[in-house]
C-alpha cells in the first residue's frame, strides 16, 4: 500500500510554478466568464485557481516574514518593492 505524506518544503520548493499553474488557470476562468456556456471547467477555475493563488501567496509572506520578523522591516521591504 502506498503512503503519502504532506511536506510544505514540496510547495515551498515548486511555488513559483504553482503561482504560474494558478495564475493561468485564473486568467481562464475569468475568459470562461465571459462566454454565455457555463461549464464545469469554469466552476473548476473559480474554485481551485483563485484561492490556490490566495494560499500560495500568503504562504510566500508567511515564510518570508518567518525569516525576519521584525514587521517595521517587513513592510519597509514590501512597499520598496
Amino acid at each position: 500500500m502506498l503512503q503519502y505524506s504532506f511536506q510544505f518544503e514540496t510547495i515551498s520548493k515548486y511555488r513559483a510554478e504553482l503561482m504560474g499553474l494558478a495564475i493561468l488557470g485564473d486568467m481562464w476562468g475569468h475568459l470562461m466568464n465571459d462566454t454565455y456556456q457555463p461549464s464545469i471547467f469554469a466552476q473548476l477555475a473559480r474554485l481551485v485557481h483563485t484561492p490556490g493563488f490566495l494560499f500560495l501567496s500568503g504562504f510566500g509572506l508567511y515564510y518570508s516574514f518567518s525569516n525576519n520578523s521584525d514587521v517595521h522591516l517587513f513592510f519597509k521591504k514590501r512597499i520598496a518593492r
